[in-house]
């Protein structure tokens, strides 16, 4: 297994929960970013990113029905268009991953979209990718970033290269809803690996 791990799958399988579960007793030795999702009822209604720092700020989601005011939002739903502020995600992306030199592992949840597009921040994510540390990620796969541009109206052209670039120094593994559990164990044990500590078994 290659220590650059990154699972793919349908949208609300359960990507983002996996790596939560399996870094936060280790949340200390981990740095990297998160989505966290909003939601208004049951309607998502934005994406904001967040470092990974400490367990009770770890959260996925949350109830709030202005996402444009959630501090470091970076696409939301306004008037039934969606909205990317590009410029944010790719300035706390780098920051969350600079910062993150002194842990052990790296998480990166998610890449894979617009951002792509931006050459600073491909390069370093190239960065990171070619480096010794470990990595575990969500990477949107192709057909999530087809549904994407379908959904939002964003102009998506221009990632699929990058995008294919990325694939070729990292592992992926996908998702579905038959081998969730055996992909829990593998993301587990990649996690500590990583982290330096013997999995108990059971």
């Amino acid at each position: 297994m290659k220590n650059k791990l990154f699972i793919e799958g349908d949208i609300g399988i359960g990507k983002s929960t996996i790596i939560r579960e399996a870094v936060l007793p280790y949340i200390k030795e981990v740095g990297g970013f998160f989505t966290l999702k909003i939601f208004y009822g049951h309607k998502k209604k934005g994406f904001a990113i967040r470092p990974i720092k400490e367990a009770e700020d770890y959260v996925l989601s949350i109830q709030e029905g202005r996402a444009s005011q959630i501090p470091d939002v970076f696409m939301f739903e306004q008037n039934g268009s969606w909205i990317f502020k590009q410029d944010i995600f790719i300035k706390k992306a780098i920051q969350y991953i600079s910062e993150a030199n002194d842990k052990k592992l790296i998480v990166l949840d998610e890449i894979g979209g617009l951002e792509l597009k931006d050459p600073v921040f491909m390069e370093t994510i190239k960065k990171v990718l070619n480096s010794n540390m470990p990595i575990l990620g969500v990477l949107k796969s192709r057909k999530n970033l087809s549904k994407l541009n379908l959904v939002s109206k964003l102009n998506t052209e221009g990632c699929i290269f990058n995008l294919q670039e990325i694939c070729e120094l990292i592992e992926i593994i996908t998702i579905t809803g038959d081998n969730r559990e055996s992909i829990k164990e593998t993301i587990n044990q990649f996690v500590c690996k990583a982290i330096g500590v013997e999995k108990s078994e059971g």
